[in-house]
This record gives structure tokens, sequence and C-alpha cells, in this order.
């Protein structure tokens, strides 16, 4: 639990007026405050309010913010990142899937070829496999050799 009146101290948002609400977004824990100025009376009537926010993060994460518009452009850039690094998970496991589904078929070709004697069929297999699996690993992706981008 965050100590909100020493928040709004250490970041120089004037007095704390009220603690209005602590939420949970995601992992993190965001609290809303009112401050007023110094010189003003909490207790008495109160000419300007302004509202703050803290955040509580995973990992640690602290972060004071002035406004609402600065702390929706953090949640969005960390929400972004978060998805962005899912999809990533996805596509590597997906393309792990298909690469190994191809090996198998390949290495039950090449035993079928070399059992029925044909190895030279299968040895040629094995050496193509090999070629292309290698330029793969190398080069990030299938492309001819005048190709200058990844794919």
């Amino acid at each position: 639990m965050a100590n909100i009146a020493k928040i709004a101290k250490k970041n120089k948002a004037g007095q704390l007026w009220e603690e209005m609400c602590s939420l949970k977004i995601g992992k993190a824990t965001v609290y809303e405050f009112w401050t007023i100025g110094d010189d003003e009376d909490p207790k008495g009537p109160v000419s300007n309010p302004e509202i703050r926010f803290w955040l509580e993060g995973e990992g640690g994460e602290e972060k004071y913010f002035e406004c609402f518009p600065a702390l929706a452009e953090h949640l969005h850039e960390q929400f972004t990142l978060a998805a962005r690094v899912g999809a990533d998970a996805d596509r590597k496991k997906f393309t792990l899937w298909v690469a190994s589904a191809g090996f198998l078929v390949a290495v039950v070709t090449i035993c079928a070829l070399a059992l029925r004697g044909n190895t030279a069929t299968a040895l040629t297999l094995a050496l193509a496999g090999l070629v292309s699996s290698g330029g793969y690993l190398f080069f990030g992706g299938w492309r001819l050799p005048h190709e200058t981008t990844r794919s």
C-alpha cells in the first residue's frame, strides 16, 4: 500500500487533499488522489484541486503521473508491448510445429527410400535438406541469392 501523502510531497504536487481510489489495471495498481496548493487549508474551501496518479507495477515499477493522458500513454505502451511479445511467442511456437512436422516427414521419406535400395535419391534429399536448413538458420529466411531483405 502506497503512502500517497509522501508521494505527493516528494513529487512537489502540493499537499494531499483526498485519496480517491486504487484500482487494479492488468498487474499494476493505480492510485488516484487529489492535491491542493501548499498554502490552502484542506478542511476549508478548496479553490483548485488537481488529480494525480501513482502506479505500482510489476517488478517493483513505481511511477508518478501529473495527468491521466500520461498514465494512459504509459499503460498503452505496456499493453502493446505485452501483446506483441505474446504474438511473437505464438508465431515461434507455430513455426516450431511446422518445422518439426517437416523434419519428421523428411526423415521418414529418406528412411523409406534407403530401405527400398534407392540410396542415391535418399542421399540427395538428405543433402538438399541439410543445405536448406543451414540456409534458413544462417540467413533467417528463405531467399534467392539476389534477394537482400529478410523474409
